[in-house]
């Protein structure tokens, strides 16, 4: 799952540098009095930080039906990731995993589903539940000045709908699009957020100049609940 683009020699990044790269991205959790996350699925074995706001609220509500006191906290994605996520969530009880959004696994999959290649051992079916999160990039959409490029993965495939869009109607790039009919499919390409993080740790692809975009209606929404639990 590495990109194509990528081509000068593979450089390792460090926690920090990784952090760095998705300290915007916005996590929403249930928790109780003590903050505590609640953990709602797999027979209370397993509690889930949303990528998506609004499907932590629609949580919300079922849960508050048996627990009240439930409530929403957002954090980071760095102050879950390494520490709880990839780490040692045992002394909360049960295993704690992102959960992307569903639209955006289901997007992830079609995209995977019209590029497979016969043979290929990459992987075909992601799956919300499990914490597979969907990284959405293509090769034709780079920020930036050549030789000053940066290159975005999203979180969401309207957003590199938008960027390929953007860059297609200023002339930045060729193709088809840039009338808002989003990037053609057969030029998305996915990745799980594991994997792209795993190659920025190991160096096996030079991903120094990445950059991890969160989604932007996500933080909007982030956003409003912020203030809504502020006026409480």
């Amino acid at each position: 799952m590495a990109p194509a683009f990528a081509d000068d020699a593979p450089v390792k990044l460090s926690r920090a540098q990784v952090e760095a790269k998705i300290a915007k991205i916005p996590i929403v959790a249930l928790v109780n009095d003590e903050d505590a996350p609640f953990l709602t699925a797999n027979g209370g074995k397993t509690g889930y930080f949303f990528l998506d706001p609004t499907e932590a609220l629609l949580s919300l509500r079922v849960l508050q039906k048996t627990s009240p006191g439930a409530r929403l906290k957002v954090v980071t994605l760095p102050e879950v990731y390494f520490s709880i996520v990839r780490g040692d969530s045992r002394e909360l009880g049960g295993e704690l995993k992102l959960r992307p959004s569903r639209r955006q696994v289901v997007l992830a999959n079609r995209a995977l589903q019209s590029n497979i290649k016969s043979g290929t051992f990459m992987p075909t079916i992601l799956d919300e539940a499990k914490g597979q999160v969907p990284v959405f990039y293509s090769e034709r959409v780079a920020f930036g000045a050549e030789g000053r490029q940066t290159f975005p993965f999203f979180l969401v495939k309207e957003d590199l709908d938008a960027a390929y869009d953007e860059l297609v109607a200023n002339g930045s790039i060729k193709g088809g699009g840039g009338d808002g009919s989003g990037i053609p499919i057969g030029l998305v390409r996915v990745a799980t957020l594991d994997g792209l993080i795993d190659q920025m740790l190991s160096g096996a692809v030079d991903l120094s100049q990445s950059v991890v975009v969160g989604s932007r209606q996500a933080l909007v929404t982030v956003g409003q609940i912020v203030k809504e639990m502020d006026g409480k």
